[in-house]
C-alpha cells in the first residue's frame, strides 16, 4: 500500500470536515439549483404544465430506480403515493431525458474553473465489460462460444468526469475510437457506449 504523507492525510481531513453530509436528496436539489437539470425531464406526450410537486417525484423516481429501493420503496420511504411515482416515471423518465440531464451536469462540471486543476480532460481511465446474456439483443453483438454478450464502457477522465462526446470526425471521439478498434457500426458504438454524453455548446 502507498505512504501517505502525514500533512496529505491532514489536508484530506481539513477538506472532508469542511463538506457536509447531505441526504442525497438535498444533493439533487441543490444540483438542480445549479444546473436546472430536472428540467431537462419532459412530459412524452408534449405536456407543457409542469405542476409545483414535479420536482419533488422527479427526485424520488430518480433515487427509487437507481438503488434497490424501487419505486414501491421509494413510496413508503418519501411518502409519495407510489402511483405518483409510477406514473412520473413513465411519463417524464426515459432514455433521452437521461441522457440530456448527464448532458446538463457534466457540461456544468466541465464548466466550473476548479475542473481544470484535475487535468486537461485528455486522460482517461476506460474499463470496458462483456454481460452475458440470453436471447437476441441489438446491443449484445454474438461472442465467441455462440454466446451474445452486452458491452458496456465506463470512461472517466482525469477531470474527474465523464467525457464529453465531440463531433463527429474527432479522432478522440469516443463513438469513432469504438468503430476503428472494435470494428462496429456507428449505430453499435453508439449503443454500447452508454457513459458517453453529448457536448451541446
Amino acid at each position: 500500500m502507498e505512504d501517505v504523507p502525514s500533512e496529505a492525510e491532514e489536508l484530506h481531513g481539513e477538506l472532508e470536515r469542511m463538506l457536509p453530509n447531505l441526504p442525497i436528496a438535498s444533493l439533487l436539489v441543490e444540483m438542480d439549483r445549479h444546473t436546472s437539470f430536472l428540467d431537462c425531464f419532459t412530459h412524452a406526450g408534449g405536456k407543457q404544465a409542469r405542476s409545483p410537486q414535479l420536482k419533488k417525484s422527479l427526485i424520488a423516481c430518480l433515487i427509487g430506480l437507481s438503488t434497490n429501493m424501487g419505486l414501491h420503496g421509494m413510496a413508503s420511504s418519501c411518502g409519495i403515493p407510489y402511483d405518483v411515482l409510477a406514473w412520473t416515471a413513465e411519463w417524464y423518465i426515459r432514455e433521452d431525458t437521461l441522457r440530456k440531464a448527464n448532458i446538463c451536469l457534466v457540461n456544468y462540471h466541465h464548466r466550473l474553473p476548479m475542473t481544470a486543476m484535475f487535468g486537461s480532460g485528455t486522460l482517461s481511465s476506460s474499463d470496458g465489460q462483456r454481460f452475458p446474456t440470453r436471447g437476441k439483443s441489438i446491443t449484445a453483438p454474438l461472442q465467441a462460444m455462440r454466446r451474445s454478450a452486452i458491452r458496456v464502457i465506463d470512461i472517466t477522465q482525469d477531470v474527474q468526469s465523464l467525457p464529453k462526446e465531440e463531433r463527429i470526425g474527432d479522432p478522440n471521439n469516443m463513438v469513432t475510437v469504438l468503430e476503428h478498434h472494435e470494428h462496429l457500426t456507428r449505430h453499435q458504438a453508439l449503443a454500447v457506449l452508454v457513459t458517453s454524453v453529448v457536448d451541446t455548446r
